[in-house]
């Protein structure tokens, strides 16, 4: 995928006009459907406005999905809410992430799995993260 094509994707992901993300970036409306046709590339400040709009990252929008190192870092999350399996479902489409499903027994928890792996200190990080996490999928749009 080109430069282009994940900058296309992006807007429309967002819900953007051509128009409405050159307001945003402050500039004018043919440009971005210049960038979307590889006519040409913004500069570097442009790049960065515009991963800030779009709310990506200048590497994504430049190099695309990159792993480190030839491979990727795997972490297991147990999900149970709707919107967090839509949200990293949207990353999946947009090639940042690759989901691998596995279904666990529903008796089984990941703080018994992954007992001792992790320092209480790291668990407890995670266990308020998770938790401010939460109230925040759960809070009304």
């Amino acid at each position: 995928m080109s430069f282009a094509e994940r900058l296309k994707a992006l807007r429309k992901r967002k819900g953007y006009s051509q128009t409405e993300l050159a307001e945003l970036i402050d500039v004018h409306y043919t440009q971005i459907s210049r960038y979307e046709r590889s006519e040409t590339m913004p500069n570097a400040q442009v790049v960065v406005n515009i991963a800030k709009a779009l709310e990506s990252t200048v590497d994504y929008l430049v190099s695309g999905p990159s792993l480190v190192s030839g491979t990727a870092e795997t972490v297991v999350i147990q999900l149970n809410h709707p919107k967090a399996m839509q949200l990293l479902s949207a990353l999946e489409e947009l090639d940042l992430i690759h989901i691998l499903k596995k279904n666990m027994r529903s008796s089984q928890k990941l703080s018994d799995k992954y007992a001792g792996k992790l320092s209480v200190e790291a668990g407890e990080q995670i266990l308020q993260y998770i938790n401010q996490s939460r109230e925040e999928w759960e809070r009304p749009m």
